[in-house]
């Protein structure tokens, strides 16, 4: 089992935060399998930024890409949220920023973001 860190925009976040959006289209350049944790960082791309909230899923489902239409270099991720680990202050994701500005990332290759 692997962790993902991904960003991911605020309109997809609260759906899949309440549980409406069960599944995610992502790029398959991960080797994505059931079982996998993903950690789902909100980032504004208007405002070029990580919002500071996260929410933390389990991969229930891979479809790869290549099937009806879906373009082989992406995939559909069948997904369990866990709201009870989300957070609006990334509770359980400390994120250290080398180029700190407002409490917030620019980009993950910014962050060093730890788990606990």
């Amino acid at each position: 089992m692997k962790e993902h860190v991904l960003k991911i925009e605020p309109s997809f976040f609260e759906p899949i935060l309440d549980g409406r959006k069960t599944f995610e289209l992502c790029k398959n350049n991960r080797d994505y399998k059931v079982n996998d944790a993903l950690v789902l960082c909100e980032y504004s791309i208007t405002k070029n930024h990580f919002t500071g909230r996260s929410v933390k899923a389990t991969v229930t489902y891979v479809l790869p890409g290549g099937f009806n239409g879906l373009d082989s270099e992406y995939c559909i991720l069948g997904i369990e949220a866990c709201p009870e680990q989300s957070n609006t202050l990334c509770g359980d994701t400390t994120f250290e920023c080398r180029h700190r500005k407002k409490n917030y990332c620019y980009s993950l290759d910014e962050c060093s973001l730890t788990f606990n």
